[in-house]
């Protein structure tokens, strides 16, 4: 973000707790880009709202991958 870098990693079984409370937004640059994504994320995955579009978003998805990380993809649209 900016000039940081930010930085997900696996943690050892010992220490495994499921992610709560939270989701990973991806705000993509177009359709085609989230059309990727999603197709590649989402494979496996609990999903609660796919890829489509919605009032805000040229796309949209909400889901939980098979590893338990959930996820929104958003396009933006223009306002």
């Amino acid at each position: 973000v900016g000039d940081q870098t930010i930085l997900g990693s696996d943690a050892p079984p010992e220490h495994f707790q499921k992610t709560q409370g939270m989701s990973v937004c991806l705000d993509l640059p177009d359709v085609a880009a989230a059309e990727r994504v999603y197709g590649e994320l989402s494979e496996g995955a609990d999903v609660k709202m796919p890829l489509q579009e919605t009032f805000w978003a040229k796309r949209y998805a909400h889901f939980i991958d098979r590893f338990g990380t959930p996820w929104m993809i958003n396009v933006t649209k223009p306002m």
